[in-house]
């Protein structure tokens, strides 16, 4: 039997990779990406990749008719749960209203 990784061990760890992801195809390393942004936005790098994501979702709701399940695994959240409550916090808005509050 596999044993699941606590929530936030498993929200870190792919906090972490993003990072070193993004740090590689920038050809810096992480520390030095994470003190850049830090520099120039104020935020942390996970709050920047938070505003992409959420972004990115905006964009799908508005411009396509795909499920919210489709973008959750197209965008690499760990479910579509996190999708939604990650986007609410954000917007105020569920995936849902928002489509039909915003979409022409």
């Amino acid at each position: 039997m596999r044993h699941a990784e606590p929530l936030g061990d498993a929200h870190a760890a792919r906090q972490s990779r993003d990072l070193e992801r993004v740090a590689s195809l920038l050809a810096t390393s992480p520390r030095m990406l994470s003190r850049r942004v830090k520099e120039g936005t104020g935020e942390s790098v996970a709050s920047q990749v938070r505003l992409v994501k959420m972004s990115q979702v905006s964009e799908r709701l508005l411009l396509t008719g795909d499920s919210v399940g489709r973008i959750s695994d197209a965008l690499g959240f760990s479910d579509e749960s996190s999708l939604r409550r990650a986007f609410r916090q954000l917007t105020g808005y569920t995936p849902k209203q928002y489509r039909q509050a915003f979409k022409s």
